[in-house]
């Protein structure tokens, strides 16, 4: 049983997507179908300054320097340790320094008290990430950008479908990036957004994606090259079609795993988003099998589990120079050690379901007490 599991679309869907681009024969460059599917996601996010990007990672680049931060400058941004890699390598890529501070206890998101106490004269932004599309504490953290002045950027990678007070939650801050990787709730196989709050910073992403171009013959700002292909926006716009359907479907299946396991002692669940995007466990004291104990016994059953987000950025070798230290992360390095993400993706069922959380109940009976 896979853990996750790529949303592709209806084939045919995504060949009448392809003929339209074979009959342009624009293949790149902002064609008809990379066009349509920038409309169509700015209208299902209500966030009309959308920018497509040809990966998450660029995204997040792209929403730093759209919302003002110069790279190379040698100052820092405040972050969390608790994500994927990539949130801290597109700091270090930019030429800036990576500052972690603790996450909440329950939520695994930045602690806007955490970031305010790391802040100095060499602040340059505050990065925090919605993990697993569970809101930030976003009216903590507008109130530090309205105290601050300093630019304010989400990783929304998780969040396509998850929404905070009615709102998308990428259209939150100065900007957010989006990733449409072919593991994400929504994909494009590759791809990514930035979502911006003014049409300053968002005319700021349009140029940078596109090598810095202002019109045809006007460089105004650096760039790179970081627009989405046709082929790529071909499946996203057959995968919009079917966004919802799947949507609801993984609702249901986050709502069975925490009906079968909630009372079951020794584990919890941490906030997901609407959209959920990851189903992660925590495993704690109380229940007989250690968390590295659990994910053995979960993949000798044919239950392919990730520890997410398992190690902390700061324990990978490339990143050990920035680690803060020992102790000062103590929330993160909990988790880190506790949670397992379960299954959870748009090919799995109901019964399948009930075969993870059946394992997992049955080691939580008394006979297996000995095994602690």
């Amino acid at each position: 049983m896979k853990v996750t599991s790529p949303l592709l679309p209806p084939l045919d869907a995504v060949k009448r997507n392809l003929d339209r681009i074979w009959d342009s024969e624009h293949v790149t460059n902002f064609g008809s179908v990379h066009v349509d599917l920038e409309t169509k996601i700015s209208q299902y996010l209500n966030a009309p300054h959308t920018s497509l990007i040809a990966n998450g990672t660029l995204a997040l680049m792209g929403a730093l320097t759209a919302a003002g931060v110069r790279a190379g400058d040698g100052g820092e941004i405040i972050t969390t340790a608790y994500s994927y890699a990539a949130t801290a390598q597109v700091i270090l890529q930019m030429g800036l320094t990576p500052v972690f501070t603790d996450v909440d206890a329950g939520t695994a998101n930045l602690s806007p008290r955490e970031v305010y106490k790391a802040i100095t004269p060499r602040t340059r932004a505050i990065l925090p990430v919605h993990c697993y599309g569970a809101a930030c504490d976003v009216e903590g953290f507008e109130a530090l950008r309205r105290e601050t002045k300093l630019p304010l950027v989400y990783d929304a990678s998780h969040c396509f479908g998850a929404l905070h007070q009615g709102r998308s939650l990428a259209a939150f801050g100065d900007a957010a990036s989006l990733s449409f990787h072919a593991t994400k709730v929504f994909n494009t196989i590759e791809g990514g957004a930035i979502v911006c709050s003014t049409p300053k910073i968002h005319e700021r992403a349009k140029r940078w994606r596109n090598f810095g171009y202002a019109g045809e013959t006007n460089i105004d700002d650096v760039g790179i090259n970081a627009k989405m292909s046709e082929l790529h926006a071909a499946v996203g716009l057959a995968n919009l079609d079917i966004i919802d359907a799947a949507l609801d479907h993984r609702h249901a299946l986050m709502k069975r795993y925490q009906d079968a396991l909630g009372d079951v002692s020794g584990l919890s669940f941490l906030p997901v988003g609407q959209n959920a995007p990851y189903c992660p466990l925590m495993v704690g004291d109380a229940f007989p099998l250690s968390r590295d104990e659990t994910y053995g016994r979960l993949r000798d059953a044919g239950i392919t589990v990730r520890r997410y987000f398992y190690p902390l950025i700061t324990d990978f070798a490339a990143f050990k120079a920035f680690a803060p230290d020992p102790g000062t992360l103590p929330e993160a390095t909990r988790l880190a050690a506790q949670v397992i993400s379960l299954p959870l993706h748009h090919d799995l069922t109901l019964d399948d379901v009930a075969f993870v959380a059946d394992a997992l109940t049955s080691w939580a009976a008394p006979k297996y007490h000995h095994l602690k």
